[in-house]
């Protein structure tokens, strides 16, 4: 019985046909470079901002997301913006046209010093805090490498809001040049 049982064992392996992979057979890894974080000059962070980008898909083009903080202080008065975007990526070979469109929360906090003063300073500085919701629009060049590294962006963003007399204003030459890293 036991020779019968290896037998149909030898014959079963025998008929087996038995291929080794080939590199084209390897499963396939997504590609890489969809998210990235940058540092932006001017654009949606109005100053100087850090931000965070990612693709809503598993393709380094088509519909993304952005997040992002900045400030800037300069001669007591203080900058904080939020800005949040959709943007839009239409090209190949990690070399895209950018549209976006997105909301900035603006922070503006300026020292008023006023009143007496002393060989310390002045007495009792007033700190006043503004707070201003700012729309914005993107266009321009992105250079994001499909399995990531250096990205490079440029452009202008122009940004639109109310006033505090609730006038409306647009500012359409906002320029932004952005550099960071593609993963």
């Amino acid at each position: 019985m036991k020779r019968v049982v290896l037998l149909f064992l030898l014959i079963a392996f025998g008929l087996t046909n038995v291929n080794a992979q080939n590199e084209t057979s390897l499963p396939q890894t997504p590609s890489s470079g969809g998210n990235a974080i940058f540092f932006e000059l001017g654009g949606h962070s109005i100053f100087f901002g850090f931000n965070y980008d990612s693709r809503f898909n598993k393709k380094p083009d088509g519909i993304g997301g952005r997040v992002g903080i900045g400030y800037m202080a300069l001669s007591g008065a203080r900058f904080f913006s939020l800005p949040v975007a959709l943007n839009y990526l239409m090209g190949k070979d990690g070399k895209y046209f950018e549209m976006g469109a997105g909301a900035t929360i603006l922070t503006l906090g300026d020292r008023e010093y006023s009143g007496t003063y002393t060989e310390f300073g002045y007495l009792n500085p007033t700190t006043t805090n503004r707070t201003k919701l700012l729309g914005n629009i993107s266009f321009g060049f992105r250079r994001q490498p499909v399995n990531g590294g250096f990205m490079f962006r440029a452009g202008v963003a122009p940004v639109f809001g109310l006033e505090d007399d609730k006038s409306f204003f647009f500012f359409p030459f906002l320029p932004y040049i952005s550099f960071g890293y593609a993963f």
